[in-house]
């Protein structure tokens, strides 16, 4: 989020941020999300713990559910799904391709 901050790609009260995720990312970007005024859709499958969705709407976030049959790409699929219906104003920070995100790891 810093990254694509500085780098002018999103916008607090403007872009919205979606994400796959079925792990601690997701809260870290919810609460992040929270705290500096973007919307946050996260998709995950639906054999995530009911405690782990909870956690992440207590959060602020929108949580998307995916079939658990089509596991983590059934989620990526669904997210890339609402980045287009979003004219815009959507932008995935894509964890795992993200070089922003293992740099963030090693400097906290």
């Amino acid at each position: 989020i810093d990254e694509a901050e500085k780098e002018g790609l999103i916008t607090p009260g403007k872009t919205v941020l979606v994400e796959p995720t079925s792990g601690n990312t997701g809260i870290a970007l919810a609460f992040i999300a929270r705290e500096r005024g973007y919307r946050c859709i996260l998709t995950m499958p639906e054999s995530m713990s009911v405690e782990r969705r909870i956690m992440l709407l207590s959060l602020g976030a929108e949580v998307v559910l995916t079939p658990k049959e089509k596991a983590v790409p059934g989620a990526l699929a669904k997210a890339h799904e609402i980045i287009e219906g979003l004219n815009g104003d959507g932008y995935m920070l894509q964890q795992f391709e993200n070089p922003a995100n293992p740099k963030i790891h090693r400097e906290t």
